[in-house]
């Protein structure tokens, strides 16, 4: 039996987020300026498993004026996120095609956590390629490899992305791939390669 496979990108494909709503949200319950707040943590570190959420937390903690709860700020943190219905509605439609699916992000575990709690049609996947737990960013070619590994025995393979770089990256080691620009090209690229009916 043939296998295809569906690689995607999380952030504005999936879910839209914001990093400057999370750094108010940060701001706001620390008493931290928001500028103070931008450069308290480099994100690209945690989001790579470099930084433990506790020392993080704990970093927060000593510079903040006002009292918060670790589930607090965790909210804070990640209360980021709205779904892209469109393209939650093609996922759908691919899972009923048996296409396997494999989700590959830049992203911390606290938002995955809570991206994962909140947003069921994440369970979905059949695989998560996650840069905190694998050590790696995009556009390494390393985490493009992790995800190629679940999809060895694929006769089909397409990979999407909202950043032109990390789609040339997976275009440099072979993976079909495109920008994700709208739901409707995304369908249209979907159908032109076999994976919608």
């Amino acid at each position: 039996m043939m296998r295809k496979t569906v690689i995607f990108d999380l952030g504005n494909v999936l879910l839209f987020f914001s990093h400057e709503k999370m750094y108010q949200n940060l701001a706001s319950l620390s008493g931290i300026p928001l500028e103070e707040t931008k450069t308290l943590f480099p994100l690209i570190s945690y989001e790579k498993g470099d930084i433990p959420t506790l020392d993080l937390f704990q970093l927060f903690v000593k510079k903040a004026k006002n009292y918060f709860t670790f589930k607090e700020w965790t909210l804070a943190f990640s209360d980021i996120f709205i779904p892209n219905e469109q393209v939650i509605s093609l996922i759908k439609q691919l899972k009923a095609n048996q296409i396997q699916l494999i989700l590959l992000s830049n992203i911390s575990p606290l938002h995955f956590n809570f991206a994962k709690a909140s947003f069921p049609f994440i369970s979905l996947f059949d695989h998560y390629v996650l840069s905190y737990e694998v050590g790696v960013n995009k556009p390494e070619e390393g985490i493009f490899l992790h995800a190629l590994s679940f999809a060895k025995n694929s006769t089909s393979l397409f990979y999407t992305d909202d950043i032109p770089e990390y789609v040339e990256a997976a275009l440099k080691i072979g993976i079909d791939a495109k920008v994700y620009q709208s739901p409707t090209l995304l369908k249209e690229q979907l159908l032109t390669r076999g994976f919608l009916k």
